[in-house]
């Protein structure tokens, strides 16, 4: 693949840059228009989302923790390692933490 001309990297660039520009102004446009039809139930709307976002928040701190590959969490803070080494994750094969991989 060669390597762009600067007039097409300026075209592109503008390109990019009007679609950028121009979502927000479409969205506003959208959402004006939609809030007529919405403005009579959006209390509700609001409620029912709130309310299940609370009820699957308390619904998974009841759930036990299973923690991912690479989580940190079964490795305690004072470890002697370093920190370079504790901020790499897990390869497979090559575990830093096998006490709290399962992927290796």
């Amino acid at each position: 693949m060669s390597r762009p001309r600067l007039s097409q990297a300026l075209g592109i660039g503008i390109l990019f840059g009007v679609v950028e520009a121009t979502t927000p102004l479409l969205g506003w446009l959208l959402g004006s228009a939609a809030s007529r039809f919405v403005a009579s139930i959006d209390h509700w709307v609001a409620f029912v989302l709130l309310a299940g976002l609370g009820i699957h928040m308390v619904w998974k701190s009841f759930q036990p923790l299973e923690p991912e590959c690479g989580d940190q969490a079964d490795v305690p803070y004072d470890t002697g390692d370093s920190w370079a080494r504790m901020a790499v994750p897990c390869r497979r094969g090559v575990c830093c933490r096998p006490a709290c991989c399962r992927c290796c």
